[in-house]
């Protein structure tokens, strides 16, 4: 997978596991999460060192987007709208149009 399309597809697991998970997590409750929602081809390669490097850029990221929101002093993130469906993933874009394949079923 393209490191930039890995990227964009972080971002998708990181708001699955906040929107499946309790209101607010720590950082180290989202890396346990992400876990179960990276694919197993991903999780046996080199890839996951790109996936575990680019957790704390994404959720930085989805914080300027107003995605998600950060208690500094609870040290806990957490979705702004809890709605299980959203109108539109926020994600970096990825240039040719790649990254409409992340969102296939």
């Amino acid at each position: 997978m393209d490191s930039k399309l890995l990227s964009a597809q972080t971002d998708t697991w990181i708001l699955a596991c906040l929107a499946a998970g309790p209101a607010g997590m720590t950082l180290r409750e989202i890396r346990q999460r992400l876990w179960e929602q990276i694919p197993t081809d991903v999780r046996s390669s080199w890839e996951v060192l790109l996936v575990g490097d680019q957790v704390s850029r994404s959720l930085n990221q989805l914080a300027r987007e107003g995605v998600v929101r950060h208690d500094k002093y609870a040290m806990r993130w957490e979705l702004i709208t809890r709605d299980q469906e959203m109108a539109a993933p926020p994600t970096r874009t990825v240039p040719d149009g790649e990254q409409r394949h992340l969102f296939d079923a």
